[in-house]
């Protein structure tokens, strides 16, 4: 299978070019033959080349008995074999991305769109606009990505969090510095502070500076890695300078119906850690928060996407509490990342079957999951270089409470750790009688594992 992909599709075997993990083998033989059932429905699957996402909601379709046509950036030669099932759009040209799209309807009516990721996030959007399908609007999508403007959104509505400056980039590093450090910027903002990108997702840019040398350090740092042009396409113009909060932070997961906001699920975050970097390893279900605390986050979740105007589909946000208040930190129109939504069942429906079934207008399944504690731990490379080897991974899933492993970096990929880098190695998944059993288990299926990495030449 893999000989028949492009150069571009082969290279991150992540993403699109692992088209038997997308579409499976079997059904893509049945594409190539041309069967397909007259009157089924069919999803657009927007796939950005860096995602290990796909895989899930094409099965999600398949168990729906939906036709799904994949949709990347890079082109493939299967396309012109069967021009139903894959699809070349721009998902940085939102409005391009739509138009594409319409004109394939025009051959292949479609009747949803999904984006795998934050990256094509606001491409689906437009699709959905340009089609009359179900789906967040795309002004609200926008602004929910750029965290800028999602700031200026939250703070004309009331919303707790952090106060927030932009840093141009042509600010004097020195002199926004002395500004902090004297307590003198307009904005509120002083050490300690978090400075990010605008548009980047998984904590990637995302330092935190407690005096002058560490902000210069840090910005100098993160326009580096601006200046790549693979990451200056997606990031944004400017970094973001917030107020660090201190607290707790849960991410919550919901899922909007006709404007309204139904909380999925609550996740604690055991051990993001205050800096200065801010990997997740783990989320763990139920959150271990009391009803007080249950209600202030489900409620400023509620209140932030209504502001947002995010009122058709999955939405993540990430809170951390402090002060009597759940400050929001981040909020997107976009279901959890990675594949930690492996971890959420709704009966017998995985999480991306029940954001399809939505999509499409169908019947739901109970929102409430059954209470079981649930947990993932994502995995970071340990440095910078290729990776040679995972070894240990049988001991790993031989721990009480370990449901799974699944290692998504290849053998000789090229990895980087936080917060130059924003993709993880792997997950483990667990399930245990208590939060407090879960994080354990995954505590220890991590240090059974030995990640081996070539340094960078």
């Amino acid at each position: 299978m893999r000989l028949l992909l492009d150069h571009a599709s082969r290279r991150n075997l992540l993403g699109f070019a692992s088209l038997c993990s997308l579409i499976g083998i079997a059904e893509l033989g049945q594409r190539l033959q041309g069967s397909r059932a007259v009157h089924a429905h069919r999803l657009l699957l927007l796939v950005p080349t860096t995602t290990y996402r796909a895989a899930p909601f094409s099965d999600a379709a398949r168990a729906l008995g939906v036709e799904v046509t994949i949709a990347s950036e890079e082109p493939s030669t299967l396309e012109g074999l069967q021009p139903g099932a894959l699809l070349t759009l721009p998902f940085g040209d939102p409005q391009a991305a739509a138009a594409g799209a319409v004109a394939f309807a025009r051959m292949h009516p479609l009747d949803a769109v999904l984006a795998v990721d934050d990256g094509a996030t606001e491409a689906a959007a437009a699709i959905a606009e340009a089609l009359g399908l179900c789906h967040h609007p795309p002004a609200a999508v926008a602004a929910a990505r750029d965290k800028l403007r999602c700031r200026e959104v939250l703070a004309d509505a009331g919303l707790p969090q952090p106060a927030w400056r932009l840093v141009a980039d042509g600010d004097d590093a020195d002199e926004v510095a002395r500004e902090l450090a004297a307590g003198a910027a307009p904005s509120g903002v002083a050490f300690p502070c978090v400075v990010k990108p605008r548009q980047l997702a998984a904590s990637q840019g995302v330092i935190r500076t407690d005096d002058p040398a560490q902000f210069v350090a840090a910005l100098g740092r993160l326009r580096a890695l601006l200046a790549q042009p693979a990451v200056a396409r997606v990031a944004g113009e400017g970094l973001l300078l917030e107020e660090y909060i201190p607290g707790p932070e849960v991410a919550v997961e919901a899922l909007a119906r006709d404007g309204a906001v139904e909380i999925l699920e609550i996740f604690a975050k055991p051990d993001i850690g205050e800096g200065p970097f801010f990997p997740e390893e783990t989320y763990v279900a139920p959150a271990g928060l009391d009803e007080a605390q249950r209600e202030l986050v489900a409620g400023t979740t509620v209140r932030a996407a209504a502001a947002l105007g995010l009122s058709e589909g999955a939405i993540h946000a990430e809170l951390r509490l402090h002060d009597g208040e759940a400050w929001v930190i981040d909020i997107a129109g976009r279901s959890i990342g990675g594949l930690c939504a492996s971890v959420l069942r709704f009966g017998t429906v995985s999480l991306e079957e029940l954001l399809l079934r939505h999509a499409l207008g169908r019947k739901l399944p109970s929102l409430e999951r059954d209470g079981s504690a649930v947990g993932v731990r994502m995995l970071y490379p340990p440095r910078a270089g290729k990776l040679r080897s995972v070894r240990g991974q049988t001991a790993a899933e031989a721990v009480a409470g370990v449901t799974g492993i699944r290692i998504t970096a290849h053998r000789g990929q090229e990895l980087l750790p936080p917060p130059e880098g924003g993709a993880y190695l792997g997950f483990i998944f667990a399930a245990c009688a208590t939060p407090v059993e879960v994080v354990a288990a995954l505590t220890v299926a991590a240090a059974e594992l030995d990640i081996r990495v070539d340094a960078q030449s």
